[in-house]
């Protein structure tokens, strides 16, 4: 028994390792999924969604899951993994159990807007679960945290101008 005991201490550090690394993936993919879908809704109807401005919070993420479920978007892609298990775990540490756990961005209604800066947030995450800062998605498609990009923006402002 002594034996078992030592080598689950050993592991444990390993297996909570393994765990926020496979969330954070489920988290990548929640993003790349919800930028495929507002992508194709953005082709198919020419504008990005526009959200009505009399809707409360919660009736505001009933309307992204209910705008991008025909473009395969199911409920369970706007819930992050880490999020999840860490409400389940000590839900006082949260205000509230949000119902979509990532915010995406509000443009006009021009076609063109949302792409016009490819390094522009499409969607971000609500919180820094997965260690550099907010999980989010660019227009290009590219998922970066917000600390990484904050960092390279600050590289840029300190370039000389032309």
């Amino acid at each position: 028994m002594a034996l078992i005991g030592v080598m689950a201490t050993l592991l444990a550090p390993s297996l909570t390792h393994f765990r926020n690394k496979a969330e954070r993936l489920i988290c990548n993919g929640n993003l790349r999924s919800l930028h495929t879908s507002l992508n194709s809704y953005l082709t198919d109807n020419k504008h990005w969604p526009q959200v009505p401005p009399e809707l409360e919070n919660e009736e505001t993420a009933k309307f992204w899951v209910d705008t991008l479920k025909d473009y395969g978007t199911t409920p369970v892609v706007w819930l992050c993994p880490s999020i999840r298990r860490l409400y389940k775990e000590d839900p006082a540490s949260f205000s509230h159990n949000p119902i979509i756990h990532y915010t995406p961005a509000e443009f006009d209604e021009h076609e063109f807007t949302p792409r016009k800066w490819p390094a522009m947030p499409w969607v971000m995450e609500i919180g820094s679960f997965h260690g550099d800062g907010n999980m989010m998605i660019r227009g290009d498609g590219g998922i970066r945290e917000l600390n990484e990009l904050l960092r390279e923006m600050g590289d840029q402002s300190t370039m000389p101008l032309e």
